[in-house]
């Protein structure tokens, strides 16, 4: 792949060192301190724990110094012990076949072990593994069967770790961050349908450097989350990879930032030249924004896509906003379905918002973005901006930068399968779900088959209407560093309060 080097604008240089002078403001109070969280990290057999932040829980399936075997053994001790001061686990290498909930820390950090600090996840050692569909008796609990549920934390923070869903159909998560700010630096999040969720609205989102793998719509939410220097790896023939659902009074919208959007190396069957979007409006004031970004040639020519094409579908709307600016690849190369920025008007044949150095400026701010608070970010983090040869991740030379090169490519390998991983993630073949519509009509949420779906080339999509949900009432759980309960979130359909994490398909039914 020929890389191609954009010199950025004097403006453009301007915003990346704001961000820069803003992450490097907020590091004297990050609560972690980089330097002894990598001399925590790198170690080959038992690490020092004095070298770790104080009172570091050590866990690890193999090493008799642990102090416990399981992870959610820990997170269950220092629940008990010190939900409101900062807490970290730290986790030796090996595959823990587990479903982690972590509910209601004020500040919490999970460390995966590693081979050289600054590792990118091309090299984690920790593989988190769950394998769990949904189910019937689950109702609309989405977050029932992920691998990680992160509930109620004011800050939570994962590094170098494996976080896989391994169940090849149906719905299954991989990672739920429900009302609390989450973010995960130099992690891989794999499954197939709903890798990623978000929500409810106040709920933020930051991954640095990290691998996400699925199939459909598998980053999804209506939170605000923010991507930066990440690989977005298609699996399998797909609608789009993201699909985001807006509210009037936040800034919510999943912005991406020198990501690349591609096939992942081992995705199955064929993935047809334009037929995939980067993203789907899941209601109408949808927000996805994609700054120097690589598109892969699956890309449709918009970028964008409606949630359907009936044109009765109330999903878009002129507060609809989709933004790219200075993408890369072939999926760029071809732009259509362009806004007109004298009208605005957004319908199926104008999606696309095509930003000029000044209107994409103000996305460089992260502090824009979430609002004053970014203090649960760690801006000093930074991964080797490695070769493609020895299969890292292309970071930014620059600690906090946002304006990356281009990602370093779409060919950058997935992280390295673990043994005892269960269903392996390369050769499910997905089958061609059917459509009971009024499984779907009741719901404002993600409704889904026991099947993957796996359209025909260029089928149209077609779905029911669904009802558009503000999120409001779920708000109450939110980041205090209280603890919320699980037990009082949603769980019904018939609630309707917006923190449950289930949403339709025009393709999917719930079996």
């Amino acid at each position: 792949m020929v890389q191609v080097h954009h010199r950025p604008t004097g403006i453009k240089r301007l915003f990346c060192w704001v961000l820069v002078l803003q992450l490097a403001s907020l590091s004297a109070f990050a609560a972690l301190d980089t330097a002894k969280r990598e001399a925590c990290q790198v170690f080959t057999n038992s690490p020092d724990l004095s070298k770790c932040p104080v009172d570091t829980i050590y866990v690890s399936a193999r090493d008799p110094k642990a102090k416990f075997k399981s992870i959610q053994q820990a997170i269950n001790y220092l629940k008990a012990t010190t939900a409101n001061t900062p807490a970290t686990i730290l986790i030796g290498s090996g595959v823990y076949q587990e479903q982690l909930v972590v509910d209601g820390f004020a500040s919490i950090t999970l460390l995966g072990q590693t081979t050289s600090p600054r590792s990118s996840y091309a090299h984690n050692t920790v593989d988190i593994n769950h394998n769990r569909v949904l189910q019937k008796s689950d109702g609309y609990q989405n977050w029932l069967t992920s691998t990680l549920l992160v509930n109620g934390c004011a800050d939570f923070k994962a590094y170098n770790l494996n976080l896989r869903q391994t169940a090849p159909v149906g719905i299954a998560l991989a990672v739920a961050v429900m009302s609390s700010s989450g973010s995960f630096y130099a992690c891989a999040i794999e499954g197939y349908q709903d890798t990623l969720f978000l929500g409810p609205n106040k709920t933020r989102g930051y991954l640095y450097g990290c691998y996400v793998s699925g199939v459909v719509d598998f980053i999804y939410g209506w939170a605000t989350l923010v991507v930066k220097d990440s690989q977005i790896m298609l699996l399998g023939e797909g609608t789009a990879y993201v699909a985001w659902r807006g509210a009037e009074t936040t800034t919510s919208g999943a912005y991406f930032f020198g990501s690349t959007f591609d096939a992942a190396q081992n995705s199955f069957g064929k993935i047809y030249p334009r037929t995939v979007a980067v993203g789907r409006a899941w209601n109408d004031k949808a927000r996805i924004v994609i700054l120097d970004c690589y598109l892969g040639s699956m890309i449709v020519p918009g970028i964008f896509a409606p949630w359907s094409y009936n044109p009765k579908d109330t999903r878009l709307s002129n507060e609809v906003f989709f933004g790219e600016y200075n993408s890369q690849g072939p999926g760029s190369e071809a732009k259509s379905k362009i806004v007109d920025s004298r009208t605005g008007k957004v319908d199926v044949d104008h999606l696309l918002h095509v930003l000029d150095t000044k209107s994409a400026a103000p996305y460089y701010s992260l502090s824009t973005i979430f609002g004053q608070d970014i203090l649960w970010i760690d801006g000093n983090f930074n991964v080797k901006a490695v070769s493609l040869a020895s299969g890292g991740v292309g970071g930014s030379s620059t600690p906090g930068a946002l304006a990356a090169a281009p990602a370093l490519a779409a060919s950058l390998p997935p992280p390295a399968p673990s043994a005892g991983k269960g269903t392996p993630l390369t050769k499910q073949d997905p089958k061609k779900p059917t459509q009971d519509p009024k499984k779907t009509e009741h719901n404002p949420t993600k409704q889904k088959s026991k099947h993957h779906s796996h359209p025909k080339r260029k089928k149209k999509a077609t779905s029911t209407k669904p009802q558009v949900d503000s999120g409001a009432g779920a708000s109450s759980n939110h980041v205090s560093g209280g603890r919320p309960n699980l037990a009082s979130l949603p769980k019904k359909r018939g609630h309707g309060s917006g923190g449950h994490p289930h949403h339709h398909h025009h393709h999917h039914h719930h079996g």
